[in-house]
Order: structure tokens, then C-alpha cells, then sequence
């Protein structure tokens, strides 16, 4: 089974914008994350890193779509956000409205690098 077979089987309601930076990532020699892990409480982000720099225990990276937009959306991410910075996971959020740039893309990826050991 090839990864994305794997990845994507596992959660075929992945949005395609969270496609795109998954295979971004994976083509980048980024493969070390997990999609749709559990952290604390439940919580499922929509990409996990694990070795990750000290104070956090691991990354959790949200791409959020126009759902997410909402007052109440917004309300309940930063809720969820500020849970899982008290238990030391760096939360990462990038919006989007449909496909990214490449260039986005590679900005993307250098943010989430920034964060890995």
C-alpha cells in the first residue's frame, strides 16, 4: 500500500487543500507525520508531527476552510487551540479558500520545518 493509499483511505474526507500540502510535504522529504492522529482530549488535527523542538511534545497543524470562518468556528478553534498549547502542542492554522499557490505551498512548508528536529 503506497502512503497516500494509506493517508487518504484513512480519512477520505480530507479536504483537497489538505491534500496538497500533505503531498507537498511528503515530496518536500517532510514524511514524518501522522494525519488524523488523536492528541489530548480527542482533538484531530489534520497533520501531527512528533519530533518536534523542545518545550512542545509534538506539532498539530490545522488547514482550515471556509467552515472554519464563522464567528463561532473561530471561537471554538481558538478554544481548542489554546487547549492544546497548555498541554505543549504547537498549534499551526493555515486558512485557505480552495487550492493553494505554490508558492504558499513552499511557505507552508518552511513554517512547519521551522518547528521539526
Amino acid at each position: 500500500m503506497s502512503w497516500k493509499n494509506g493517508l487518504w483511505s484513512y480519512n477520505p474526507e480530507r479536504s483537497h487543500a489538505e491534500e496538497q500540502v500533505a503531498t507537498f510535504l511528503y515530496d518536500a522529504e517532510v514524511k514524518n507525520f501522522q494525519s488524523n492522529m488523536p492528541v489530548p482530549l480527542e482533538i484531530r488535527p489534520d497533520l501531527v508531527f512528533f519530533n518536534v523542538q523542545k518545550p512542545y511534545r509534538c506539532l498539530a497543524v490545522f488547514i482550515d476552510g471556509q467552515p472554519h470562518n464563522s464567528n463561532v468556528s473561530k471561537a471554538y478553534d481558538e478554544a481548542l487551540t489554546f487547549i492544546l498549547e497548555r498541554h505543549r502542542i504547537k498549534v499551526l492554522r493555515f486558512s485557505h479558500t480552495g487550492s493553494f499557490s505554490a508558492k504558499r505551498l513552499q511557505e507552508i512548508c518552511e513554517s512547519i520545518k521551522e518547528y521539526l528536529v
